[in-house]
C-alpha cells in the first residue's frame, strides 16, 4: 500500500471509530472521484475530500442526501480532530439532477 493511500484511510478510519464511540450502527458508503481512484490503486495522487455516491444496505444501495445524521457528526468530529474543511466528506456527486438517484 503506497503511502498516499495509507493517508487517505486514515480519514473514514477516524469517522469508523467515532461512530462506535457515539454509540452509532456502521454505516456502509460508496465512493466515487479521486478517493476511489485512490482507494482501488488506479492513480498515485491526492484529494481534498471523499465523495459519496451512495449509502448501501445488505448491497442495496440508496440515496445519501441527506447524509445520515450520525455521519455526518462523526465527520465533523474528525475534520475538527484532524484539521480538514467542514465538507471533507460529501455527498455532492448525488445532489440534484445530476444525481444517481
Amino acid at each position: 500500500m503506497g503511502n498516499w493511500t495509507a493517508k487517505l484511510l486514515i480519514r473514514p478510519l477516524n469517522v469508523a471509530i467515532r461512530l462506535k464511540e457515539n454509540g452509532a450502527d456502521s454505516i456502509e458508503i460508496v465512493v466515487c472521484s479521486g478517493s476511489a481512484l485512490i482507494l482501488t490503486g488506479m492513480v498515485p495522487r491526492t484529494t481534498k475530500d471523499v465523495d459519496i455516491v451512495a449509502l448501501a444496505t445488505s448491497g442495496v444501495l440508496r440515496s445519501p442526501d441527506p447524509l445520515p445524521e450520525d455521519l455526518r457528526k462523526a465527520a465533523a468530529e474528525a475534520a475538527e480532530d484532524m484539521g480538514l474543511p467542514a465538507n471533507w466528506l460529501n455527498n455532492g456527486p448525488s445532489r440534484g439532477e445530476g444525481g444517481l438517484f
